[in-house]
């Protein structure tokens, strides 16, 4: 099950993405939640297909939705969403130092 199938369309308005001038530097392109909820939307069929990807985007959007102060249910026991959480800021960060190491070699 997805978080996001549980989300309203007017709750991805609210949204506020913080740092979209890294996020168009890293890709070209801002962030926009609705378009990439129907992205997540479309490549599980509706919610209805397991894919990991789309798992992880889901995990990153209850993230942003928390941070956001929206609420939606859980679907998930406590502590395992919250090693879900954990496993995600540690893939964010890794991510992170993979893009600063690529950046110094293309500045070397």
């Amino acid at each position: 099950m997805y978080i996001l199938e549980k989300v309203k369309p007017a709750d991805l308005s609210r949204i506020q993405v913080k740092k979209q001038d890294k996020i168009i530097e890293l890709t070209g392109s801002r962030f926009d939640p609705a378009k990439a909820f129907e992205v997540i939307k479309k490549e599980t069929k509706d919610f209805k297909e397991q894919n990991e990807k789309a798992k992880e985007a889901d995990a990153l959007f209850a993230e942003l939705l928390k941070q956001n102060g929206i609420k939606v249910q859980p679907h998930q026991g406590g502590e395992k969403a919250e090693q879900n959480r954990v496993r995600i800021r540690e893939q964010e960060r890794a991510r992170a130092i993979q893009i600063l190491e690529l950046e110094m070699q293309l500045a070397a």
